[in-house]
């Protein structure tokens, strides 16, 4: 990749940095700005496992995406931004303005939500589904004899 392309790409890289980071200052705004009153409710929220849920992901989505910054960031430092680091191959330059954090070329990242959707698929179905059928019931315990 040439200089200039290299330059524009440092670019599109920061400019997803700053919107990550304004989306999580957003949201510390938003907590400043709340009277107590709300913010107890906000937190009571929060702490229902449906708000815990959405709030990690939330931070989780964050924090992968500010990690994908530093790793795309450290690539073209290194002189290896633009390539696949499970192949070695181009990652197209299309690819790279739709996802300018991407280590992975369209291929590969194809392969690699296969396997995940296969992994996804055997860990949510059981492999055995049980009738009442199957259930074999306890034998009644025959009064022993003494002999």
């Amino acid at each position: 990749m040439d200089q200039e392309k290299l330059k524009y790409f440092t670019k599109l890289v920061l400019r997803e940095r700053e919107r990550i980071l304004r989306g999580l200052d957003n949201v510390q705004e938003d907590l400043k700005e709340t009277s107590e009153e709300t913010l107890i409710e906000e937190i009571d929220k929060a702490f229902s496992s449906e708000g815990r849920e959405l709030l990690s992901s939330f931070i989780d989505r964050h924090t992968e995406g500010l990690e994908a910054v530093n790793q795309a960031l450290e690539r073209i430092k290194e002189g290896t931004y633009g390539i696949c680091v499970r192949c070695g191959g181009e990652i197209s330059e299309e690819r790279l303005e739709a996802i300018p954090t991407a280590s992975l070329c369209l291929s590969c990242q194809q392969n690699l939500e296969r396997q995940s959707r296969a992994s996804q698929a055997l860990i949510s179905s059981p492999l055995r589904k049980w009738t009442e059928d199957d259930v074999i019931e306890p034998a009644e315990e025959e009064d022993e004899e003494e002999i």
